[in-house]
């Protein structure tokens, strides 16, 4: 059973509705009534973590922000985070106005929310989101909210990214099952038309962010050397996906395609039975005829006969049908959906880990696009792939098939006038045609040949088995020569289609991969392992008085073409900075 991460709510009306903890962290409670002065510098003033007063604090959260060609989205309404502080006097400020209120009895604990509820940015019609009919505190599941608490006691939370259940809970971590998409990007504007893409798009699954400090325990720690820091900041990330779609209209045109050669392969195979039937027949008359030949005196013939019985199972062509669907490539990175009409790329597999995409990284990663410059050479190996995997289904498909012959014979002898019973001609021959085609001793036998007294004699009579056993095989191999002959002649029918899409889209990915950056799990005040980009975004820095704002933003996107800049920031949470009171 997969689990999740959660973060658990306050109690009172609205928790349900809360994203993350909205408590202090169990270290704060380990130091109850204990006291610190401040330095000589700073005044006596006491400092008491228990009391939820006098501390300075602030938090925020946005899903999207930075720049689109030239639009600075901070100016766009529809994306607004949302923000709130509380000063030394335990008086609250927020932003927007319109922001709710989850804690409207509160005194000492402030929590602000808003939730994304548009379908694509006003005047920017590159960028989509989810559309959400239901609004703080009526939330429901698959809606992107965005979350802000302060307390007085010098606690900080920010989080943003998708409500994973009626609880309102934030997900970090793994999901029981694929959230939908929480943005699209078209890159229309961005990548020069290219032959066989009608457009393109990077998608996201689900980004969430969540940053936590306790910046009582915190500064007490670090300003008196009291307790630990450890634990007092948090910051997780999390993003189910990150993907870029080709549609490809010409695509669809492999379902006619593919579903007709089954439409003939059926036909053809379904002919089976009154070919299996016809040839039995006559078959039988000249191995009789012959077999009169050979014994000189008398003549044999059939006294009764039961009508042969030809049973077919349906050829099962569902594994064909189902590369109609999604499928993807070795490696689980490309994937082709012709009912659909796209050719995908799952660049998080790519770019990040197999197993956890970009999860787990350390903080301020940056991954450029030379991989995609590397997966544009696969994408015509993936379409031959694929077509081969076509051909290969409706071949088995076709193998499969079950077959199934019963006929009883019985043979008389008349010499003379009278006639007399010498044997009985059992047919009973099953398997699939693969098994049964080119394989004359397994259908052999399966056909006894039984004197009176019931003996077998079908090795004295092979002339007659053989016979028999000839006109089968002939209609089994021309029956499969035909099928064999429809899926070789499919091939380059889906070549033909394909193709062009398949060289469009590794153009596409070598046109992305100069102009493509991302920056994963950014974290601007830490610079090891990695340092921050130059052009990270600002951030307040500790001081003697309070902690520092601590940011974590879980993918920004970067494009760059024709000078015009996009760099989109996909769930951004901040808290702090916390500080002492008027002194901070």
């Amino acid at each position: 059973m997969t689990r999740r991460r959660r973060f658990a709510g306050l109690g009172g009306a609205v928790a349900a509705l809360l994203v993350v903890p909205l408590t202090t962290s169990t270290s704060l409670a380990a130091w109850n009534d204990a006291e610190w002065l401040r330095t000589p510098a700073l005044t006596t003033t006491t400092v008491d973590c228990s009391a939820e007063s006098g501390l300075v604090a602030e938090a925020s959260a946005r899903q999207v922000g930075g720049t689109l060609l030239g639009t600075d989205l901070a100016s766009l309404a529809e994306v607004q985070g949302v923000g709130n502080g509380v000063d030394g006097d335990g008086i609250e400020w927020w932003e927007p106005s319109s922001a709710h209120d989850l804690d409207p009895a509160g005194t000492t604990t402030h929590t602000r929310s808003t939730s994304l509820s548009v379908a694509a940015l006003s005047g920017v019609p590159l960028v989509s989101l989810p559309t959400l009919n239901a609004a703080v505190p009526g939330i429901s599941a698959g809606a992107l909210a965005q979350y802000s608490q302060v307390t007085a006691a010098g606690a900080a939370i920010g989080a943003t990214g998708l409500v994973a259940d009626r609880s309102g809970v934030i997900t970090i971590g793994p999901y029981d099952a694929t959230p939908p998409a929480s943005s699209a990007i078209s890159l229309s504007g961005v990548v020069p038309a290219i032959a066989g893409v009608a457009d393109a798009t990077l998608t996201t699954g689900a980004v969430s962010a969540v940053s936590q400090v306790d910046g009582c325990a915190l500064l007490a720690s670090e300003l008196w050397g009291v307790g630990t820091d450890e634990g007092t900041v948090r910051r997780e990330y999390d993003i189910a996906g990150l993907g870029l779609t080709a549609s490809a209209p010409a695509l669809a045109d492999l379902v006619p395609a593919v579903n007709g050669a089954v439409t003939t392969l059926g036909t053809t195979v379904g002919g089976l039975s009154s070919g299996l039937t016809g040839a039995l027949g006559s078959t039988l008359t000249t191995a009789l005829n012959a077999l009169n030949l050979n014994l000189l005196v008398g003549r044999v013939s059939v006294k009764s006969s039961s009508a042969p019985a030809v049973v077919l199972t349906p050829p099962d062509f569902s594994a064909a049908s189902a590369l109609l669907g999604e499928t993807r490539d070795s490696a689980s990175v490309l994937s082709l959906n012709p009912g659909g009409g796209t050719v995908s790329a799952d660049l998080a597999a790519l770019l990040g880990d197999d197993e956890d995409g970009l999860n787990g990284l350390p903080p301020n990663t940056l991954i450029d696009g030379a991989e995609l410059a590397a997966l544009s050479a696969r994408t015509t190996g993936f379409a031959d792939d694929w077509i081969v995997a076509v051909q290969d289904a409706l071949t088995s498909a076709v193998a499969q098939t079950g077959l199934r012959i019963t006929q009883t014979l019985t043979l008389q002898a008349c010499l003379l006038g009278t006639c007399v019973d010498v044997a009985t001609i059992g047919i009973d021959v099953r398997g699939t045609l693969g098994a049964l085609a080119g394989n004359d001793t397994t259908l052999a036998s399966q056909i006894t040949i039984t004197a009176l007294g019931g003996v077998n004699i079908s090795s004295l009579l092979s002339p007659l088995t053989n016979t028999i056993v000839g006109a089968i095989s002939a209609v089994l191999d021309s029956t499969l020569a035909s099928a064999s002959a429809t899926i070789t002649a499919l091939g380059p029918t889906l070549d033909a289609i394909l193709s062009p899409v398949a060289i469009g889209v590794g153009g596409l990915l070598t046109a992305l991969a100069p102009i493509i950056s991302l920056q994963v799990n950014l974290q601007p005040d830490v610079t090891a392992p990695n340092p921050p980009p130059a052009d990270a975004p600002s951030y307040r820095p500790a001081t003697s008085t309070a902690t520092a704002e601590y940011l974590v933003t879980a993918l920004r996107i970067g494009l760059l073409s024709d000078a015009r800049l996009t760099s989109l920031s996909l769930a951004t949470a901040t808290a702090g900075p916390v500080s002492l009171g008027s002194e901070g």
